[in-house]
């Protein structure tokens, strides 16, 4: 089964369900938790547009701050009022400039506290910030390709990569593959700046090179 992005982490937790799944291949999945995925392509992508560091960290303060409220141990309600009292304080010091500098590149935030606390309570939210991919990873005993594009923005192979290995490896897997393709952004298309806005500029979804690796993988596992 190969799924991509967070498909990757679903495609391994069927695999846990379905014995008849004789491999998985993750292409730019995460190996950590998607708010540090957040926090990582906020600075990464940002600064390839030349989005400074001061205006860069004001948002990147937020989702720091979100992620460590839901990961603690305090109750729903106390969650949700210190999400809400952490949005004021963070918000009013960014200036408008500053919004619509990250709203050009796809990063919106709402302008009131109680809107961003409803979103990010919504199930597929807090599960995104919450959610850790080791603990399926380390469950993963079939053989299991990991690619990550070298010019990868939104998940970044050196970040992500070794933790994804790691947890293999303390799970006991004995027939994984953990492989960085150079030059490749996150859809794997060959790409020089590996920011999203050349996704659409170019004409290769995925790039051939990719699926004979792929290809050639799934066929030396000899499991069908």
């Amino acid at each position: 089964m190969i799924g991509h992005s967070y498909g990757g982490i679903i495609a391994a937790k069927a695999s846990l369900e379905r014995s008849q799944i004789s491999y998985v291949v993750l292409l730019g999945s995460p190996g950590v938790k998607n708010g540090e995925i957040l926090f990582q392509q906020i600075g990464d992508i940002s600064r390839s547009f030349g989005i400074n560091d001061t205006t860069i960290e004001k948002f990147q303060n937020i989702i720091k701050n979100t992620s460590e409220i839901l990961n603690s141990n305090e109750s729903p309600a106390d969650k949700r009022l210190h999400v809400e009292l952490m949005y004021i304080c963070q918000i009013h010091g960014i200036s408008e400039s500053e919004k619509s500098s990250l709203k050009k590149i796809g990063y919106d935030y709402f302008p009131d506290a109680p809107t961003y606390s409803k979103l990010v309570f919504l199930p597929y939210f807090y599960e995104f910030y919450t959610f850790n991919p080791q603990l399926v990873l380390k469950k993963v005993q079939c053989p299991i390709l990991s690619l990550i594009g070298e010019k990868d923005l939104q998940v970044d192979p050196i970040v992500n990569q070794p933790v994804i290995e790691r947890a293999l490896r303390e799970g006991g897997n004995k027939t994984y593959t953990i492989h960085t393709p150079a030059g490749y952004n996150h859809l794997f298309q060959k790409s020089i700046p590996g920011n999203p806005m050349d996704y659409e500029s170019q004409t290769t979804t995925i790039t051939p090179e990719i699926l004979k690796y792929i290809n050639t993988w799934i066929k030396s596992q000899h499991r069908f």
